[in-house]
């Protein structure tokens, strides 16, 4: 049965309220033309108070909907309902970074770095199409169900940034906002790529990278101090990671590297090396938990397994033998319930 409809906004039928952030509020709706679910984000009325803010967001916007690319969700439409505009996007499920930093969910390095190589992956792709982001952080990450990244808020960032350094206030984004951000310098893609480097180190260690007690002692530490490397921090991290993210957190933007290309060149090779070598783990694990009858354990290590590489041969092996092998018990459970029933 489909969801109750609470109200309308233009022609799109609110389900549910998702959430509600700095920039407006976000709402699960329909759009019963396209006969699919959006994310329908209305932008809070103070955020779009000055027209020219406005205009910029619009043509940001335009251009970030262009972007189709398996890592960003897809802006199907803008429009303005009273004054208040809104973004009609993807509906993703899933678990926000933030969500799973706050958690500290138990995840294995070699599938942290999958996640944040779909980010930089994704976040590379718009600006070879000459989109900056501006404002990513672990909140407008999500991580779908089958282990894909999705980047979400393109130019509704900015507009959220442009808002807050006019009324002199920082939220949520400064612990990922570059130097010359801070400082009101030329934004590039290399901002985005520091901010990419922020949410990687937070990603890993489940601590951010710069935080300090107020807004002026983490500004400092933005500007002046370098994070702890993640090797002495976190056990069994690579010490190349930490070269890597340093790059990526240099002050000078001319220090950094030059595009995210460059950065998932450095850390591809330590990436597969831990995924093969976890995927290895996993197939142990799965093979053990199948011949002990254990079908539904086997089928979540060889989901993980095909989440890191869809491409192993043995794991897909491994899923078509476990498929087999439901669809075989699958009458059998069917007899046994109507059995029951009589």
């Amino acid at each position: 049965m489909d969801q109750e409809v609470l109200q309308k906004i233009g022609k799109y039928e609110i389900l549910s309220e998702l959430g509600q952030g700095g920039t407006g509020v976000v709402y699960k709706a329909r759009d019963p033309f396209a006969g699919r679910l959006v994310a329908l984000k209305v932008i809070t009325p103070e955020l779009v108070s000055d027209r020219e803010i406005l205009k910029r967001f619009y043509l940001e916007a335009q251009s970030a909907r262009s972007l189709q690319h398996p890592n960003i969700g897809t802006i199907y439409d803008l429009g303005e309902v009273d004054s208040s505009p809104y973004v009609a996007m993807e509906f993703v499920q899933g678990e926000s970074f933030q969500g799973i930093i706050d958690l500290r969910a138990p995840i294995p390095l070699a599938a942290k770095l999958k996640l944040v190589q779909q980010l930089g992956e994704g976040l590379g792709y718009a600006h070879k199409h000459g989109v900056l982001h501006r404002g990513v952080r672990p909140a407008n990450l999500l991580v779908t169900h089958d282990g894909i990244v999705k980047i979400l808020d393109f130019g509704i960032a900015h507009l959220e940034s442009a808002h807050l350094a006019q009324a002199g206030k920082f939220f949520g984004t400064l612990n990922y906002a570059s130097p010359e951000q801070i400082n009101d310098g030329p934004i590039d893609s290399r901002s985005d790529l520091w901010s990419v480097a922020a949410v990687f180190y937070e990603f890993i260690a489940y601590k951010k990278a710069f935080e300090g007690s107020n807004i002026a002692a983490t500004i400092a530490k933005v500007l002046n101090t370098n994070p702890e490397p993640l090797s002495l921090c976190c056990p069994g991290v690579p010490a190349e990671l930490d070269r890597i993210i340093s790059k990526g957190l240099a002050k000078n933007r001319e220090e950094r590297y030059p595009s995210l290309d460059e950065m998932l060149d450095d850390l591809l090779p330590i990436a597969r090396g831990l995924q093969q070598s976890f995927i290895g783990e996993l197939i142990m694990e799965a093979r053990i938990l199948r011949d002990q009858g254990n079908i539904g354990g086997a089928q979540q290590k060889v989901r993980a397994i095909l989440i890191l590489d869809h491409t192993h041969a043995e794991g897909n092996r491994l899923y078509n033998e476990i498929q087999s092998e439901l669809q075989r018990q699958a009458p059998a459970r069917s007899e046994e319930h109507t059995s029951e029933l009589q």
